[in-house]
């Protein structure tokens, strides 16, 4: 194999010796304008910034910053405009050994829905979808599709620290429950745990339990965490994933689509659906869940 890249234009490598470098160059072809904005928009971006790093006049701040958010939506609509010519090329080229890599890739971005991914992925030839490559891409679709408003929330163990063991289920048909993705390293994490404390102690009289769920790969520190911030009022559970596993069902991150990282809340309603994920809990979020336990 042979790679050839020009670092002003990273989209316009040459590759050549493999199997799929035929179809992988039609491709190219295809996205060769949108990649060209793309990587163009993406350097003004990255100029912007460091312009507005290093600037000390307040009103330029503000130009520059309004400048910033307005190459970042023309970015994110170059970017749909990309992966809407993917689509267009799966639906074209079903049997093309690079179709499966294209439809993981889609329904990863998320600018499309999953289950018109999974119908896509399903017309495929079934050499395609049982391919390496179509296996995961299977994965990929299934795995986007749990834990999304409407759907059940996918069970899970919860053994804490003070060895209360039992299951997410165990609270079906009796409480509601938001789940706390959080992190003793994450600052914002630590810093909403008053707020959380609050909803809390408010609420849990109307049936609402809180269930930590960390990603610290420290036990250690997990544990101190939950000491010295009085964690241990609800149940908390650490994600202890093995890593270097593809859609591992043990981590909660990636069972609860965790795309936008953390704090991270979900919110199960007594039926065990999920009925809100939030980014942040703000008075937005809260006047929202009083809504729906009262």
């Amino acid at each position: 194999m042979k790679l050839e890249i020009d670092g002003n234009k990273p989209y316009a490598y040459v590759l050549s010796g493999t199997e799929t470098e035929i179809e992988n160059n039609e491709l190219r072809i295809k996205l060769w304008k949108t990649d060209s904005i793309r990587y163009k928009t993406l350097n003004r971006i990255t100029s912007l910034i460091e312009q507005i790093n290093t600037c000390k006049d307040d009103i330029q701040i503000k130009s520059l910053s309004d400048y910033v958010n307005q190459s970042i939506e023309e970015f994110e609509n170059i970017c749909k405009q990309t992966d809407s010519l993917r689509l267009e090329f799966i639906i074209d080229h079903p049997d093309y050994q690079i179709t499966p890599n294209l439809l993981h890739l889609l329904t990863e971005r998320g600018y499309f829905d999953t289950s018109e991914l999974a119908i896509l992925f399903m017309s495929l030839p079934q050499k395609i979808q049982s391919s390496t490559m179509g296996r995961l891409a299977n994965k990929q679709i299934k795995r986007k599709s749990q834990a999304m408003i409407g759907t059940p929330a996918p069970d899970f163990d919860i053994d804490d620290p003070e060895k209360k063991r039992g299951k997410l289920s165990d609270y079906k048909n009796r409480n509601y429950v938001l789940l706390d993705f959080w992190a003793s390293w994450c600052g914002p994490c630590l810093k909403e745990i008053p707020k959380l404390k609050e909803l809390y102690n408010q609420h849990t009289i109307k049936g609402l339990t809180i269930i930590g769920i960390s990603l610290d790969e420290d036990k250690e520190s997990w544990q101190n965490a939950i000491n010295n911030h009085g964690l241990d009022i609800w149940p908390q559970v650490l994600n202890t994933a093995p890593s270097g596993e593809l859609f591992n069902e043990k981590d909660l991150s990636e069972t609860y689509n965790l795309d936008t990282g953390i704090p991270f809340y979900v919110l199960i309603d007594k039926q065990g659906k999920v009925i809100a994920r939030w980014e942040w809990i703000g008075e937005e979020q809260i006047n929202e869940l009083k809504a729906i336990l009262n």
